[in-house]
């Protein structure tokens, strides 16, 4: 399993995030103001202004990494298609602690951009699965003989996949109360 490259400030702010999918690191600064709140990205750094409150600046880098996820991800998405020959559908980015990908029963394809942090053989993977979705809804043999074809480490990936939510920094994540 791949190292957790995590850096936290105080108070649980990141003061690097590393996106080992795209292989790039960006620097993390922060800035007060009681009015403002915004990021904004520059030559490898990303500079968040906010109020003291902990949540604006956890919810601007979550929306950050939702927006670098509909950024980057559905360029891998396409590839895996043609190369699988499967036609995705609509495409949609979250951040959801339960799950790496999900297709619903009208064809939306959803990602959870979170997959950014993993390795780009594990995204592959879950973009390969989610895919095998459109032609079986379950994972039925039919499924999972599509899957091997398509993802012959598909096991492995599956055994990685599982242990892979502790390559993701705990800020990522939404609180629930």
């Amino acid at each position: 399993m791949a190292e957790r490259k995590i850096s936290e400030g105080r108070r649980g702010l990141p003061t690097t995030i590393t996106l080992a999918a795209l292989k790039r690191t960006w620097h993390v600064t922060y800035a007060h103001d009681p009015v403002r709140a915004e990021l904004r990205e520059e030559d490898g750094t990303l500079a968040v202004t906010s109020p003291k409150n902990l949540d604006v600046p956890l919810a601007l880098l979550r929306q950050w990494l939702r927006e670098r996820a509909r950024r980057e991800l559905p360029g891998i998405v396409d590839a895996e298609a043609r190369r699988c020959g499967i036609v995705p559908g609509r495409l949609q980015f979250r951040i959801q602690k339960s799950r790496w990908g999900s297709r619903s029963a009208t064809g939306t394809l959803s990602l959870n951009g979170a997959l950014l942090f993993l390795d780009l053989d594990l995204v592959r993977h879950v973009i390969v699965h989610e895919l095998c979705h459109v032609r079986h809804r379950n994972h039925s043999t039919a499924f999972k003989v599509l899957l091997a074809r398509n993802d012959p480490k598909w096991m492995t990936h599956e055994a990685r996949l599982r242990q892979a939510a502790g390559e993701v920094p705990s800020w990522v994540w939404p609180q629930r109360d």
